[in-house]
């Protein structure tokens, strides 16, 4: 989701969107599903202070 959103439709690159705090064992990633199960947001919460970015579908209300 999170390539979906940040790489293809704003076109941000993919060495800026996956990056090494990915695997860090201290990031906690996280994923809201609708009641349906379907994907609404994605986000990853970094033990560092810095403006957090969230993903959503244009199309999901969430």
């Amino acid at each position: 989701m999170r390539l979906e959103v940040f790489v293809d439709e704003q076109n941000v690159p993919f060495v800026e969107e996956i990056d090494a705090r990915d695997f860090e064992a201290s990031t906690i990633h996280l994923l809201a599903r609708g009641a349906d199960g379907t994907p609404l947001a994605t986000g990853r919460i970094l033990l560092e202070m810095r403006p957090p970015r969230m993903a959503r579908f244009e199309d999901s209300f969430f």
